[in-house]
């Protein structure tokens, strides 16, 4: 039997830490690994070998009843974040298992039953794995972080067998951003997006929030999506520009509303399953984002009075990350939401500024605020 891993880092009980089921999974293959190798305890080795080898875990090996569903769909998203981890790094999982085993070779101590345990350098793994998730702001340690901790401080064995001159990730926040969010700078850099006029005045009384060195958040009030998605535009094509002000340079404004908005011009209703869903992938988007401050986030409409349970819990949500200050947003309001709301609570009133938008013709000035 294994060492357990629910909430058990190092030597300390760590009760505010979720794991990921994954985590269950991959110490269940370092232990086969362990066994196999002839190791007293689990060395960082053989859970870098069980990362390597749950990356190639194929969807039907982790279906599940419906009981287990759930279960099974976050082992599977997890394994694909470890394989895009691994490919954005130029490792080819399979050649580096084999080469890390063989360059480990074996330990001499052939395992006898019974419980089995981390080495002190394994301990000291998971206490990084788990300092990332801490930075970050997150609640739930992931494979992403595991990973992240043997990349930065590999031993010999993995940096000889595995890395090789591989540069270590700048951590794991951005595989979530990339995979579901839309960098807006990256795309206007590109030429794939196009300034509006009408927005262009209203984009620049943004700039200017963005350019305060208290990171505030911004409100925009309006009821129309459009309107807050052209500002965004607007935004990232000045940050684009040949000369951005200085204060933005380097700085990445990632769009995690794509979806929410398609949604609400087909009319589409999620489940209170898609939602709870929806809301937890938003809670992992914005506890990535708060480790790197370069990061603005164009995040899903806010309504604090909603029918939808979903709704009402990402309005929580970001309520609770904006309190904190580790996260800068842009975010649609209506105008209802923010004078019947918003502007009354001390977290929204300490933590954002709000900028009026209004549908305005072409050559007018939109009213700002």
């Amino acid at each position: 039997m294994a060492e357990p891993a629910a909430n058990t880092i190092g030597n300390t009980t760590v009760n505010f830490m979720k794991l990921s089921p994954s985590v269950d999974l991959i110490w269940q293959l370092a232990a086969e690994e362990m066994a196999a190798g002839q190791f007293k305890e689990i060395e960082p080795e053989h859970f870098c070998m069980a990362l390597l080898k749950f990356a190639e875990l194929p969807a039907p090996a982790v279906e599940a009843d419906d009981e287990h569903a759930e279960t099974a769909k976050t082992i599977a998203a997890d394994a694909e974040f470890v394989s895009e981890a691994l490919q954005k790094c130029g490792i080819e999982s399979t050649r580096a298992r084999r080469n890390l085993r063989r360059q480990l070779g074996k330990g001499g101590t052939p395992h006898q039953e019974g419980k089995i345990h981390r080495s002190a350098a394994s301990r000291a793994l998971f206490e990084a794995a788990a300092a990332f998730v801490a930075e970050s702001g997150g609640e739930t340690l992931t494979p992403l972080h595991l990973l992240t901790a043997l990349v930065q401080s590999p031993t010999p064995a993995i940096d000889q067998a595995v890395l090789g001159k591989v540069p270590p990730p700048s951590g794991p926040a951005f595989l979530l951003l990339d995979k579901h969010g839309k960098d807006l700078v990256k795309e206007a850099s590109e030429g794939r997006l196009k300034a509006d006029m009408t927005a262009e005045a209203s984009g620049k009384a943004v700039l200017q929030i963005l350019l305060q060195e208290k990171r505030k958040s911004i409100l925009l009030i309006t009821n129309h999506d459009d309107l807050a998605e052209g500002v965004a535009i607007a935004i990232a094509c000045t940050m684009a520009g040949k000369e951005p002000p200085a204060g933005l340079k380097g700085r990445r404004l990632i769009d995690i509303a794509a979806s929410s908005r398609l949604n609400a011009i087909k009319g589409m209703k999620p489940s209170l399953e898609e939602e709870a869903a929806e809301v937890e992938r938003l809670r992992q988007l914005l506890a990535e984002a708060a480790s790197h401050p370069e990061i603005i986030l164009l995040v899903p409409t806010v309504e604090v009075e909603s029918k939808s349970a979903g709704r009402g819990q990402w309005a929580s949500l970001l309520r609770e990350k904006l309190a904190k200050g580790t996260v800068q947003c842009i975010c649609r309001v209506t105008p209802t939401t923010f004078t019947e709301h918003l502007r009354k609570d001390a977290v929204w009133k300490r933590q954002t500024e709000a900028v009026w938008l209004e549908k305005v013709a072409v050559g007018s000035i939109p009213r700002e605020l």
